[in-house]
């Protein structure tokens, strides 16, 4: 799990949600234990998550999700990271798994 993903934090310039943080450590868990695959957790939460979201970009450059609120979508290998921007703070709301039907799930939850 990614030590910074224990508590609602804001990270260089990023706020992240506790949803954010458990979906993140579910899925790292989840590589790690059930898949057991414990070196593709942390290429994916180290190298992948981390180096990704501290490089600079564009934050409304991105595809935009429709729903009551402005979501915007981030890939990162196989999994989207779901964020808003209020008061020209990026939001990390969901990180989850690029083949799930979002018809069924409330990304706002």
């Amino acid at each position: 799990m990614l030590e910074m993903m224990n508590s609602k934090k804001r990270i260089n310039g990023f706020e992240y949600s506790n949803i954010f943080i458990n979906d993140v450590n579910l899925t790292l868990d989840y590589i790690e234990y059930v898949l057991e695959n414990p070196i593709a957790s942390k290429r994916l939460g180290d190298e992948t998550i981390k180096d990704r979201l501290n490089k600079p970009f564009i934050p409304k450059g991105y595809k935009i999700f429709d729903s009551q609120v402005v979501y915007y979508r981030l890939y990162i290998k196989n999994y989207i990271v779901f964020y808003t921007i209020e008061n020209d703070i990026m939001q990390l709301r969901r990180f989850l798994y690029n083949k799930r039907d979002f018809d069924k799930i409330d990304i706002m939850t």
